[in-house]
């Protein structure tokens, strides 16, 4: 007697492979899924370190320091006199200048005219490939022997050679100018007194005083071949080569005449 037994499940291994293949499905999709989030992560993160700034290769800036030595090299080179007795001191710059390197050599002039000693400014370009300006301030000391006053002198004085000496100088310092050669200032009138180590400057003679105001003056008269000479009376003060008034004492007469010598004064007619 056989004994009953359950039939065979046939539907067993079917299902097994469906329950697969949907389990295979939902894995490929949300694998192009997964593949597709990360291309997409990948594309917006390159995007993004693009737009960051710095992220990009750093641009070659131009060295301040180049520009300081471009700027001394000029003045040394267009400054007469510049040597051992002269010194130069550039400017400070900008530390957070951001000057984009030149492809070129730097370009450097004086927009206000030729160096001199004192407060200079000048201008450095460059020509590119990213073109640009920069104004530079420098200071020129030039320490050069001066004419001053040996003693002190009152208004009027006639200069003479013991009356001066040699002083050491900045002349970036002496801006009414100054005397070298003491040949320039021997014979010259002081306009004004001045105490003993000052500086001579130009404003501070001038021509001696040859002709004296009240003071009687030869005029001489001079035409073609002809020459006349008289006395008259001095009505101003006058140095050599200045055009004075005087005065005919007898007719009362006012002429002018220019100052030739020492109590001399002439007409060409």
């Amino acid at each position: 007697m056989k004994s009953a037994s359950n039939p065979p499940n046939r539907q067993g291994p079917a299902r097994r492979s469906v329950h697969d293949m949907q389990q295979q499905g939902i894995s490929r999709l949300f694998g192009k899924r997964r593949r597709r989030d990360v291309v997409f992560l990948t594309r917006a993160l390159l995007l993004a370190l693009c737009l960051i700034p710095g992220a990009a290769p750093a641009e070659a800036l131009q060295s301040l320091e180049s520009i300081r030595q471009k700027v001394q090299a000029y003045l040394q080179e267009n400054h007469a006199g510049l040597g051992e007795n002269t010194r130069v001191e550039i400017g400070r710059l900008d530390r957070r200048l951001r000057l984009a390197a030149c492809g070129e050599p730097l370009a450097v002039s004086s927009p206000y005219g030729k160096p001199r000693s004192g407060s200079v400014t000048l201008e450095v370009s460059c020509a590119g490939p990213k073109a640009w300006r920069l104004y530079v301030p420098a200071r020129i000391e030039s320490y050069l022997p001066v004419l001053s006053l040996s003693r002190n002198l009152p208004r009027g004085a006639m200069l003479k050679e013991s009356d001066l000496q040699p002083l050491r100088q900045n002349i970036a310092a002496l801006p009414h100018g100054y005397f070298t050669d003491a040949a320039e200032l021997v014979g010259m009138e002081l306009r004004r007194p001045l105490r003993a180590g000052a500086v001579v400057s130009p404003g501070a003679v001038k021509a001696p005083t040859l002709v004296r105001r009240g003071q009687n003056v030869r005029l001489v008269v001079e035409s073609g071949g002809v020459r006349i000479s008289s006395q008259l009376e001095a009505l101003q003060d006058g140095a050599e080569g200045e055009l004075i008034r005087l005065k005919n004492p007898r007719s009362g007469r006012i002429v002018q005449g220019r100052v030739s010598g020492r109590d001399t004064v002439r007409i060409k007619l």
